[in-house]
């Protein structure tokens, strides 16, 4: 069985590696920023690494790739919550991107959101349609809770 086939299109989930050797291993936050931004993977890690030399964070860290989002145009948001305060599942992150109710949100927003799900894996929404979005990884990571996310701001 392909990894493909163990993780099925649902309807918030799509399998996607951006990762140019389709391999599995830890590079999320390269694979979310790849998919969200349409940089090539390799690009992705060059520039992390230079934010690293000048930074001197890791460039797998959540701090360089906070200063790459943002040097880049991108707005972090923190973790969205439900009404009730509980905290939002990727899937169900995948209809706030559609309607996003965040009240807290200044601009009108479309495209791509990289988001945090759990305590350290990084991830990519897209939108894919009609205001439809779904999660574009190499697992179904959409039953976890998402954290903070980021998006491209409109010019």
């Amino acid at each position: 069985m392909t990894r493909q086939q163990k993780y099925p299109d649902t309807k918030s989930f799509h399998y996607y590696n951006a990762n140019p050797k389709n391999k599995i291993t830890g590079d999320c936050l390269y694979r979310a920023i790849a998919t969200a931004t349409g940089l090539e993977w390799n690009e992705v890690v060059r520039e992390l690494a230079e934010v690293a030399i000048k930074t001197g964070y890791s460039p797998g860290s959540k701090e360089c790739m906070n200063k790459f989002l943002e040097a880049n145009g991108w707005k972090k948001h923190k973790q969205p919550k439900n009404g009730d305060n509980t905290k939002l599942t990727g899937i169900e992150f995948c209809e706030y991107c559609k309607n996003w109710s965040d009240p807290y949100l200044e601009e009108n927003i479309s495209g791509p959101v990289i988001a945090t799900i759990g305590s350290h894996h990084i991830t990519t929404f897209v939108q894919i349609g009609n205001g439809n979005y779904k999660c574009y990884d190499i697992w179904n990571c959409t039953s976890g809770k998402v954290g903070n996310y980021w998006y491209k701001t409109e010019e």
